[in-house]
């Protein structure tokens, strides 16, 4: 596995109340980018939580390795600090701090990396915010600012739990774009999102969990986009005329 890269062999995690992963096999090479898809409530936050070492869930068998580091028992900002990065679900910024201060909290100095002017280039608005309390913003400039304070972070690997979620049609659009630079720029990614897609432009492969809480499918993006029964049977989803996922 290259520098930088994620290895997670045979994952078995979940709640006080039930196992939801069994089993999952899932790698990221540095550099780069992951999509996870599936129905909800098949194991995708669960998944992306073990990752970033938070609790719950609880691992009771198989093994998380980031670059060549096991994270088995390492608090969520110790795996923070080997360089990896969660812009969580629901955003979940701080909404009594400003715009900036979000931005500074966490920030770690890379040469020739991610830093406060880079970060206001990719989402401007932020810029025009800057003093604004976090609270205040529409929920397309909350998710701008919670993907800005990650990357000001300069992860190694940016994880993205449903980056799209709840964004009306233009900031998608907007925010698909941004995202695109992102993946362009080589930051290794790991995200879970329902807008198809969205995760197919993004990711160089893509694993699909299923009922059985392993990975029913893994393949080429390319690969999953010839093979619409597969999105049918595992996530649900048809295509139309205009080649959009429903």
């Amino acid at each position: 596995m290259p520098e930088g890269g994620l290895e997670v062999r045979g994952l078995v995690a979940g709640y006080a109340t039930a196992t939801v992963l069994h089993g999952v096999d899932l790698t990221v090479a540095a550099g780069a980018s992951v999509a996870l898809l599936g129905r909800n409530g098949m194991g995708k936050t669960t998944l992306l939580r073990a990752v970033c070492g938070l609790r719950p869930p609880t691992s009771s068998a198989g093994s998380i390795r980031f670059a060549g580091r096991d994270l088995a028992g390492l608090r969520p900002d110790e795996v923070a600090g080997l360089g990896i990065s969660l812009v969580p679900q629901g955003r979940r910024v701080f909404p009594s701090l400003t715009v900036d201060e979000n931005l500074r909290i966490g920030a770690r100095v890379v040469a020739g990396g991610w830093d406060r002017s880079r970060v206001l280039g990719l989402f401007p608005r932020l810029g025009e915010r800057a003093r604004q309390m976090a609270g205040t913003l529409s929920g397309g400039e909350q998710q701008m600012l919670a993907i800005g304070r990650a990357l000001m972070m300069n992860p190694r690997l940016l994880v993205m739990d449903e980056p799209s979620e709840g964004l009306a049609p233009a900031i998608l659009e907007l925010m698909r774009e941004r995202l695109m630079a992102i993946r362009e720029s080589g930051q290794s990614l790991l995200l879970a999102e329902q807008n198809v897609d969205l995760a197919l432009a993004m990711a160089d492969s893509v694993s699909i969990l299923g009922d059985g809480g392993t990975v029913a499918w893994s393949g080429s993006s390319e690969a999953l986009r010839a093979q619409p029964r597969v999105l049918a049977e595992l996530v649900g989803l048809a295509t139309h005329d205009g080649g959009t996922w429903t």
